[in-house]
């Protein structure tokens, strides 16, 4: 990715921090990206673009946290454990981030699909129920995690 559209990718958000995403013009995004208006357009098509980029910018490190996090487990159960201990963890922590994790959890869950679709669930609904359960109780929610290691793997429920 090029340092230009970083920077403006950089810009866009500390733009939407600071005053708002609807309040945000993409005049303010190129003054605070030091480019001018024509750059970001041709950078990015609209501000849906744009959007969707710092979108998938999030995602992707977000997926790459997670992988991480999941490399520590020596097992699929150990790694399954600790992805959604993650997910967990950073939901709680930073409740904002939620679509980028979920969306980087189902990356990370997709091998599982088969197992979560026996079940009646997909890779989405796991992430998004476990981001959703540690948002609502504030921490980490073992007894969720434990569950759906247990319905996952097999694995005796802990």
């Amino acid at each position: 990715m090029s340092n230009t559209r970083n920077r403006v990718l950089d810009a866009a958000a500390d733009c939407f921090d600071r005053i708002g995403s609807a309040r945000t013009s993409m005049t303010d995004i190129a003054r605070a990206a030091g480019v001018s208006r024509q750059t970001v357009y041709v950078l990015f098509a609209d501000r849906r673009g744009l959007t969707a980029a710092l979108g998938a910018r999030a995602a992707a490190a977000e997926t790459g946290r997670l992988r991480a996090d999941m490399a520590a487990g020596d097992t699929p159960a150990a790694q399954l454990r600790a992805l959604l201990g993650a997910i967990a963890a950073r939901a709680a922590a930073t409740p904002a981030a939620g679509a980028a994790r979920v969306e980087a959890a189902t990356r990370l869950l997709d091998p599982a699909a088969p197992a979560l679709a026996a079940r009646g669930l997909s890779p989405a609904q796991l992430a998004a129920f476990v981001a959703a359960a540690a948002g609502a109780t504030g921490g980490a929610h073992d007894t969720v995690i434990a569950a759906a290691v247990s319905a996952l793997t097999g694995e005796p429920f802990d």
